[in-house]
């Protein structure tokens, strides 16, 4: 099996972060994964704290991806290192998974992404060839959006939805939401990944997906991403069962509760 990260972050660019390149290949190395995405922070709050705001759209793409060139020169062969985001816009708390992030898709994304709507975000993703997924959806100060805006699997390809959710993120104990958000993606019958949210030394690298076949170069990776050609990794049971640790009625629709 041939085991690739999902959600983590460097210092580089991540203000959050305290890992650097190194620390990050040895932590994944060490847990035997075949490759990783990077997906570090990008919004205002990023652009902000890091000085960026007078940066035009070509220095701050060249910024981004300065991260990602940083990790690839670290892992050399030992790691396979592919390039995501992990974006938000002013006004929302939620947070969103972008794979198969390219320099070209930062110069359109430009500087004030952090100002539109996620939905215009969603499109130029897909556009650029990008997938696109709900990070920790169930995080007590987010918000999880309409099902009608993600894609079902087995539905064909379309521009304008999200291809998934986060459904486990070990970047926290909450093991509630991680619960929440892959009994929603069961109900809802939409696509699942998992990641470790890794930051610096006391994260968990436990996340991410499992292939049979190792990917040919990031095409591959992407084509078995869209084509759900893969297994969720697991550490240990994430999963309460319905009813222990939260109500099993919670899906149930509001029209079939009688009225008092």
């Amino acid at each position: 099996m041939y085991k690739y990260e999902m959600h983590l972050h460097s210092k580089d660019v991540s203000p959050c972060a305290s890992a650097d390149a190194e620390q990050l290949v040895a932590a994944f190395t060490e847990r035997g994964y075949t490759g990783v995405n990077l997906t570090n922070h990008w919004n205002p709050g990023v652009l902000l704290r890091r000085n960026l705001l007078n940066m035009n759209r070509y220095e701050l793409a060249d910024y981004y991806m300065n991260g990602y060139w940083k990790l690839k020169e670290a892992a050399g062969d030992k790691l396979d290192v592919l390039n995501g985001m992990e974006i938000a816009v002013k006004g929302c708390y939620n947070d969103y998974l972008i794979y198969n992030v390219t320099r070209e898709f930062l110069i359109d994304l430009g500087p004030d992404f952090g100002y539109g709507s996620i939905e215009d975000i969603i499109v130029l993703a897909h556009d650029h060839g990008c997938m696109i997924f709900h990070a920790h959806p169930y995080r007590h100060w987010m918000m999880i959006m309409p099902d009608s805006l993600f894609r079902k699997i087995g539905e064909p390809f379309d521009r304008n939805k999200f291809d998934g959710v986060e459904s486990i993120n070990y970047g926290s104990d909450d093991r509630f939401s991680n619960d929440m958000a892959m009994d929603w993606a069961e109900k809802y019958n939409v696509r699942t990944i998992t990641g470790s949210d890794y930051h610096n030394k006391g994260g968990k690298p436990y996340g991410g997906i499992l292939f049979k076949e190792k990917p040919d170069g990031i095409e591959g990776f992407m084509k078995k991403l869209a084509d759900g050609d893969y297994a969720l990794s697991y550490f240990g049971d994430m999963r309460w069962k319905i009813g222990e640790f939260h109500p099993g009625e919670r899906f149930i629709e509001k029209s079939r509760y009688t009225e008092i």
